[in-house]
């Protein structure tokens, strides 16, 4: 007999209603990583799932964004709007001057090819916390 699998899913083409829906999704995979990564749901003009993808690995700490890479993988999946993300693996759920200064950056970025970055959520132990929007 199988187990079932532990981590939720996510479909492509589920209809994403508010970010905080990639929360289970985002615990389940990135709450319990020893290092940071970050990485991006791309969503269509319906705001349905195209893709979720994990982008960029760092260290404890940090870890670099490269917003060509992010900008060409969106613009390749025909992205309306996304959610980018990543852990805290501290813990601490208060974002960072720099995380701060990369959603305006990236925001920005987004806002003059018309794809709407829709929210920064932040995975710090079993909470998730959006930069734009708010907490859940």
């Amino acid at each position: 007999m199988q187990s079932p699998d532990p981590y939720p899913h996510l479909q492509e083409g589920q209809s994403i209603s508010d970010p905080h829906a990639l929360d289970p999704w985002l615990l389940a995979h990135l709450a319990d990583l020893p290092f940071e990564v970050f990485g991006a749901a791309f969503l269509n003009s319906h705001r349905q799932l195209i893709r979720i993808e994990t982008l960029f690995w760092g260290g404890k700490s940090q870890t670099s964004v490269y917003p060509r890479h992010l900008v060409a993988r969106a613009l390749s999946l025909n992205t309306a709007s996304l959610v980018i993300f990543h852990n805290h693996p501290s813990g601490l759920a208060s974002p960072s001057l720099a995380d701060q200064r990369l959603t305006h950056c990236l925001a920005n970025l987004f806002l003059q090819i018309d794809i709407q970055l829709w929210e920064h959520l932040v995975v710090a132990g079993q909470q998730v916390i959006g930069l734009i929007r708010g907490q859940h």
